[in-house]
């Protein structure tokens, strides 16, 4: 069920997972940008750089793997 709701509706799946607490820095990949962009099952989310934000669990996990936090 949970694996249907990831593909179906990525939005609803996110709403409902752990908010994290996180800041992109604005180095490296992310230093001339006003947002990064996660994709995630097909649903992308605009985090802005610079700021400290809450996002779900699963995109900070994405922007950990892209060294972006």
């Amino acid at each position: 069920m949970i694996q249907d709701e990831k593909v179906r509706n990525p939005k609803a799946y996110l709403d409902k997972q752990k908010k994290v607490e996180i800041k992109i820095l604005k180095v490296g990949e992310a230093k001339k940008l006003n947002t990064v962009g996660v994709t995630y099952n097909g649903y992308t989310i605009q985090i802005p750089v610079g700021d400290t934000v809450k996002v779900p669990e699963p995109i900070a996990e994405i922007l950990r793997n892209r060294g972006l936090i």
